[in-house]
């Protein structure tokens, strides 16, 4: 017995839907360079702990506490595997930085180029019970294939529209804004006419509302990933020594180099500020194309021999889809401001889409003159 308006369909509709929702998480968290909810691995180099092709519960970077000798990360590598989302597990921790390895290679990444990794390269941490990553089998293979149909969709609709550049970003965002008002007011001009025709003629549906919140979860959540991860405190230390290497006094300017990376397909912009005093940055604002590399100085000074000093600097990143002076302002008010704007940006074109695709409200998609057939599982839980 079931109760009412609940079944075995039902219950496998909404399993479905759940599984199509996280492997788009999967797929759109991999494009941006930010793993969301579920990683993978295309091979076996993490054997036995996570085959080839397998899922895992990866928990982003900024949600962890910190990163451990025996955790299981996902970093941003520079050298291995040309370089991109690596999976391996940190087996050391030293001054320059973590040394990392797959459970199944015999030698560190670190013995084959790649630098110690730094906490800030680290974008995810694999959720561990007793040791062991918690994988989903198999999954991986499915992200795999859907990764790479939408890394060449994305990568098409980035080129098109120029959303790679930085003024071809800016433009995609009016464009967004634009055509997404027009095609919402169309949508709720012709819901009506919809509802008519659903009124006149009972016929298989589905319900653009469901369609909407599927679709805002798959896009939104892996972009703000791909902007708060990276964002927070970047801390520095300096000690007396540095004066005695560079021939410098107590007190006498330091500089450093930090090198910002804009992974994803969509420019971005980067606010970097000082966080102590003392602290003066060449740069706040930089404006990072896709896959570009900028470099700014960051200046400190030198504390007295005996003495240890700390210094930090902030970083929040923004999709540069609205003009650069704006997004700095609202930054300036409150990233909170800054990002929320991004986000209606991003969930106004998509509102509009499918919108102007389906409508808000039930959707008829089969004629019932037609011999009926029994509506997938997919589909009716979103009708």
């Amino acid at each position: 017995m079931t109760s009412a308006g609940y079944d075995g369909d039902t219950a496998y509709a909404f399993f479905t839907v759940a599984l199509a929702l996280l492997l788009a998480l999967m797929v759109f968290g991999h494009l941006v360079g930010q793993p969301a909810v579920l990683g993978y691995v295309e091979t076996g180099s993490m054997s036995p702990s996570i085959e080839a092709g397998d899922g895992f519960i990866a928990v982003p970077a900024f949600l962890s506490p910190g990163v451990s000798v025996g955790d299981v990360v996902v970093y941003e590598a520079e050298v291995i595997e040309g370089g991109g989302l690596t999976t391996h597990r940190v087996v050391d921790e030293t001054d320059r930085g973590y040394v990392t390895r797959g459970d199944a290679n015999p030698f560190t990444d670190q013995d084959a180029g790649e630098p110690p990794v730094q906490r800030e390269q680290v974008k995810a941490k694999a959720l561990t019970l007793g040791g062991d990553p918690v994988t989903v089998p198999g999954v991986g293979f499915v992200a795999g294939t859907m990764q790479g149909a939408a890394a060449g969709f994305a990568a098409v609709v980035a080129d098109v529209f120029g959303l790679g550049s930085i003024e071809g970003s800016k433009a995609g965002g009016f464009l967004l804004l634009g055509v997404g008002g027009a095609l919402f007011l169309y949508s709720m001009k012709g819901d009506r006419r919809r509802r008519v025709r659903l009124r006149e003629r009972t016929s298989e549906s589905l319900d653009g509302r469901r369609v909407t919140v599927f679709v805002l979860l798959a896009v939104l959540l892996p972009a703000n990933l791909a902007m708060v991860a990276p964002s927070g405190i970047h801390e520095f230390e300096t000690t007396g020594e540095v004066a005695a290497a560079g021939d410098l006094e107590p007190g006498d300017s330091v500089d450093r180099e930090v090198t910002a990376v804009n992974e994803g397909l969509v420019a971005m912009l980067v606010a970097v500020e000082p966080a102590t005093e003392g602290v003066e940055v060449s740069e706040e604002d930089l404006a990072l194309g896709s896959g570009e590399t900028r470099a700014l100085t960051v200046s400190t000074t030198v504390p007295p021999e005996d003495e240890v000093r700390y210094d930090a600097v902030s970083e929040h990143r923004y999709f540069l889809l609205l003009p650069t002076n704006l997004l700095h302002g609202l930054h300036q008010m409150h990233p909170a401001f800054a990002l929320a704007a991004v986000n209606a940006v991003l969930a106004g074109g998509i509102l509009g889409l499918v919108g102007g695709l389906f409508g808000f409200g039930k959707v008829r998609f089969r004629d019932t003159k037609r011999e009926r057939r029994p509506s997938s599982y997919f589909t009716k839980l979103l009708r």
